[in-house]
């Protein structure tokens, strides 16, 4: 979900799932989705959030991460870009990063 805050700032809460591929059964490794926030810009701009996810310890595997945005307070078309996609937390590393294309306005946004 997607949040514009009264200081024109983004922040994410995303929930995700990650698997290794593998049919091998899962770790207790978890994942997390560190908070992040970005100026949303002026009208017309585009920036884009990224945002870190963690693994709690590396995986001898690489992990694939699934993302989706969807609409919470923010609008796809409006607020972001809607996107979805994966990312790939190589073997032995910990993190890995999502990015949201972020549309600037002039549109005072409530917290």
């Amino acid at each position: 979900m997607l949040r514009i805050c009264a200081t024109s700032t983004l922040s994410l809460a995303l929930l995700v799932g990650c698997s290794d591929g593998s049919d091998t059964p899962a770790t207790t490794t978890s994942l997390t989705v560190v908070p992040t926030a970005a100026p949303e810009g002026a009208p017309g701009e585009l920036s884009t959030l990224s945002m870190r996810v963690t693994l709690t310890e590396p995986s001898t595997r690489p992990v694939v991460i699934r993302y989706e945005t969807g609409d919470g307070t923010a609008t796809a078309g409006e607020d972001y870009l809607q996107t979805a996609g994966e990312v790939t937390i190589a073997a032995g590393d910990i993190e890995g990063v999502i990015g949201v294309e972020i549309l600037g306005d002039s549109a005072e946004e409530a917290a």
